[in-house]
């Protein structure tokens, strides 16, 4: 676990900073001897440019309009409403022309889209004479419309912050310096959430900004698509619980965050924007994926029980189906935190050593769901894939190879059962076919 000098973060920073505003502040630190340094290896800086709007921005702002002008407008007038409404908050990205359509901006089927997922989900009517309304019988206080204008808000401040922040050189070298004018860090905590700045009504301890990971004294552990970082646990128990409830409340809200590791000079810092996209609260850890200019997805919703997928295709994803990247720390800490963090068959409990198995192997296409994945120790995840033993997919009993025993494995579990959730019966089933088709 994190040691005391992990997490210490302090700030006094003003609510409210525009882009214009952010922007002058890191242009004033530019203008100094001192700043002109720090960016004289950033020639790798990035076109600036905000990300699309996110789906789940898109929902609120058309659930906004709805019910503040009483639930239904006509299709043409809620999209010049919602242009007028949100006109500094649309990105160049937004405005850019929908391939199919050249003259018409991308926000507008964007908008349109998930007017149709709402109508799937039963929160808008389904109708066909251009008119957009809510749901007969809707329950306006479902539109909780603070919260929504709230989170909307926050969203497009920490959007402007990635967009001063490309300025000066992210994601690959901004210099330590102007992480405090960016309204990225202060103070040396690892979660650094400026209190005043995000505490509201939605987020009464406030809303995580950025994670700090220089590869120290952290007992993080990063990969190219994102870190799982360690939650703290110092001996100042109520700022460690605070900053716990903040990196959750990012996690709920689907907040953009920013990751700042070692840049690739020894006087620089890179910063990513990401996403908290997991917590497991019992491991004491979330997972944060980098994002960087790709859209926010959704706020997460419980999967738990979706249809179970075998066999995934490599181009399907699950935030357009997740975009599908291979991600094998995003599998392995789902399966931690289903199953934690102790070999399912010897019972060793020594998380740097308890691996994420596929009941289904990887190279058969199988699925980075959970329900397709087992907790074992390096040793007998091995064995696992060598064939040495398999569950009989009824009783999830653990079966051997001819020529193995338990004695010889240091198996001691007989059998699944004592795990919180079982696996999925259809990977079991699957594997069981084919590790005894093997003669």
């Amino acid at each position: 676990m994190v040691g005391a000098s992990q997490n210490r973060a302090r700030s006094s920073e003003n609510r409210g900073q525009s882009t214009h505003g952010v922007v002058q502040r890191v242009n004033r630190t530019r203008s100094s001897p001192r700043s002109r340094r720090a960016h004289a290896h950033s020639d790798n800086r990035q076109d600036v440019r905000v990300p699309l709007t996110s789906h789940a921005t898109l929902r609120d702002r058309l659930l906004t309009y709805l019910a503040g002008i009483g639930g239904s407008s006509k299709k043409a007038q809620a999209l010049d409403a919602l242009e007028t409404l949100y006109a500094g908050q649309w990105t160049e990205e937004d405005r850019s022309p929908q391939n199919t359509r050249p003259f018409s901006a991308r926000w507008r089927n964007r908008v349109s889209v998930e007017r149709q997922r709402l109508v799937e989900r039963g929160v808008l009517q389904a109708r066909s004479d251009g008119i957009w309304a809510l749901a007969d019988g809707f329950d306006f206080s479902r539109v909780d419309l603070p919260r929504l204008a709230a989170r909307n808000s926050e969203i497009q401040r920490r959007e402007e912050m990635w967009i001063a922040a490309k300025a000066v050189g992210a994601p690959g070298n901004v210099h330590p310096r102007d992480l405090q004018p960016l309204r990225l860090r202060a103070g040396g905590r690892g979660i650094y959430v400026d209190v005043p700045t995000t505490k509201s009504a939605i987020a009464p301890a406030g809303i995580a900004v950025s994670f700090l990971d220089l590869g120290e004294t952290y007992a993080n552990e990063r990969n190219v698509h994102g870190v799982t970082y360690r939650l703290p646990r110092t001996a100042r128990e109520g700022r460690d619980q605070a900053e716990i409830a903040a990196a959750v409340r990012a996690y709920e809200l689907a907040m953009p965050v920013f990751m700042i590791l070692p840049g690739a000079q020894p006087t620089s810092r890179s910063v990513r924007r990401a996403l908290v996209e997991s917590v497991d609260l019992k491991r004491g850890s979330v997972l944060i994926t980098f994002l960087n200019d790709d859209p926010l997805p959704p706020e997460p919703e419980n999967y738990q029980d979706d249809q179970f997928e075998l066999v995934v295709d490599d181009v399907e994803s699950r935030w357009q189906r997740r975009k599908a990247r291979p991600n094998q720390a995003r599998f392995a800490f789902a399966v931690l935190q289903r199953y934690g963090a102790r070999c399912a068959v010897c019972d060793l409990e020594a998380e740097p050593v308890i691996e994420a198995a596929h009941i289904r192997a990887k190279a058969l296409q199988g699925s980075d769901d959970a329900r397709n994945g087992l907790p074992l120790c390096c040793n007998h995840h091995r064995m696992y894939d060598a064939g040495w033993f398999a569950f009989e997919p009824r009783t999830t009993g653990i079966v051997f190879e001819a020529a193995r025993d338990s004695g010889q494995s240091q198996i001691v579990r007989r059998d699944l059962t004592h795990l919180p959730l079982r696996p999925s019966s259809v990977a079991l089933a699957d594997a069981w076919k084919r590790w005894s088709a093997v003669p």
